[in-house]
């Protein structure tokens, strides 16, 4: 059995050009170790800088590869700061209008909203209407327009710049538009314009550079089990999600956010500006840039950029200080919605321990975790009662020994709601079954199991229920 040994790599990248490599040493103030979100073996890699060079304290293998600050990952919603970028220049060429409506650029639906409100995500489309186009393994010429010109009335809930909702829709038509204005695939652009003048040699967001740089989809979890991911490589997603990145890379990227009138770039430094000003409010307090998220550390602490990011079976996180000069990467080939808060975590402690603030201890969802067992518990309940309705269904004593009509009619009712609720949940929370065993695959298979069983049970007591009249 391949044994997965690399489940994280975290770089602590100071962007001083006189710094002093930053070693982030295995200390109770330092960021929890990923050895212990799993049961699976897992290792924490750090990465520190000397005159904005990366040089790794600690390595591992990923698949059998050594792993340093070169080792390509997939950066998941970090992407969207390179989008923004990219979107930049066309603005600064000319080729795209900031503030103007896209009329019919964009499917109907759309047509008031501006590449501002795109970017900041207040165009009304709703965080369903990405998940359920996103992760498409769909490589074709013209994959990302399809996706964009899918957008309906249905996939929007509020007008042009009324309200900040979260959504890869955003990103999808973004890409999009970078394609009809270079007459390019987003990817190729992206590449050429925005990766190579910063240097980041070791990054893509081609197919053709995901097989070059072999690139891992990573892990998930299922039933508290380490699963490798086999999948292709999401050309059509780059805009949104699936740029291909390192931390040596990345770290190049941080050092000119933080520092563009001294970094070259393919920004100005005005336009670098205008692409971190804070944007709308977000939920959690901070407010949504261009593909970045402004806040300050803890509500009261320095200016922070910053961004996470997740596919299915990885994880990113991009933290800048500007005026500290430093930044924080986190990639890790792992990803579960149960390990959030303590992946999350890591970043922001080592950003706090390296500016002298307190840790904050973050650790596994327990109730992520165990609503796989639980939903299968439900399962298993339900099979239970199928097998015991059925039992009494087919005795030849069925009219002395069944239950009442009533008491049947009952728990036929509650075993028909539910599997509707089995069947309606995701839909509930804006995403489908397809996402639902992408992202979750031990809660879609509970959930089907759970909706199977308690459907044969809700039958099975009808039937009981229609035979068990009292005799005239």
């Amino acid at each position: 059995m391949r044994r997965i040994a690399l489940l994280s790599l975290l770089a602590a990248l100071v962007l001083s050009p006189l710094g002093v490599p930053s070693v982030v040493a295995d200390s109770p103030q330092n960021p929890p170790s990923m050895a212990s979100l799993t049961p699976a073996p897992a290792k924490v890699f750090l990465v520190g800088t000397a005159l904005g060079a990366p040089t790794t304290e600690a390595s591992g293998v990923i698949d059998k590869r050594k792993v340093d600050a070169d080792t390509p990952f997939l950066i998941g919603s970090i992407s969207k700061a390179f989008t923004a970028v990219a979107v930049m220049q066309l603005v600064e060429e000319g080729h795209l209008l900031l503030d103007e409506p896209l009329g019919n650029s964009v499917p109907p639906a759309l047509a008031d909203v501006t590449v501002r409100q795109l970017l900041w995500h207040t165009s009304g489309l709703t965080t369903g209407a990405g998940l359920t186009r996103a992760d498409v393994v769909d490589n074709r010429p013209g994959a990302l327009g399809g996706l964009v010109m899918s957008f309906d009335e249905s996939d929007v809930n509020a007008a042009p710049g009324a309200t900040y909702q979260y959504s890869s829709a955003n990103y999808m038509v973004l890409g999009y538009l970078v394609e009809e204005a270079t007459q390019m695939p987003f990817g190729a652009y992206l590449e050429g314009r925005v990766l190579a003048p910063l240097g980041m040699t070791n990054s893509g967001a081609t197919s053709d550079s995901a097989k070059k740089l072999d690139v891992n989809a990573g892990h998930r979890l299922i039933f508290g089990r380490v699963n490798k991911l086999e999948r292709g490589y999401v050309s059509s997603g780059a805009s949104y999600g699936y740029v291909i990145s390192t931390a040596a890379d990345l770290n190049r990227f941080a050092q000119w956010l933080a520092s563009p009138e001294t970094t070259d770039g393919p920004l100005n430094a005005d336009a670098v500006r205008e692409l971190t000003t804070p944007g709308p409010r977000t939920s959690t307090g901070q407010h949504y840039a261009m593909g970045l998220r402004v806040g300050s550390l803890d509500g009261e602490g320095p200016e922070v950029l910053e961004h996470t990011g997740a596919t299915p079976g990885t994880f990113a996180h991009l933290v800048i200080v500007p005026s500290e000069k430093t930044a924080v990467v986190v990639l890790a080939d792992i990803y579960a919605e149960a390990l959030a808060p303590q992946l999350s975590s890591i970043g922001w402690n080592a950003v706090r321990e390296h500016v002298g603030y307190p840790v904050r201890a973050a650790g596994k969802s327990s109730l992520l975790m165990a609503a796989p067992w639980l939903i299968a518990a439900l399962a298993i309940g339900g099979f239970v009662i199928a097998l015991f309705a059925a039992r009494r269904l087919f005795r030849a004593d069925l009219r002395r020994k069944a239950l009442s009509r009533n008491r049947s009619l009952i728990l036929a009712i509650v075993a028909a709601l539910i599997t509707a609720a089995g069947v309606l949940a995701p839909r509930l929370f804006g995403f489908g079954w397809r996402e639902l065993m992408l992202w979750a695959p031990d809660v879609g298979f509970a959930a089907i199991a759970t909706t199977g069983a308690w459907g044969l049970s809700a039958l099975m007591l009808l039937g009981l229920a229609a035979l068990s009249r009292p005799r005239a």
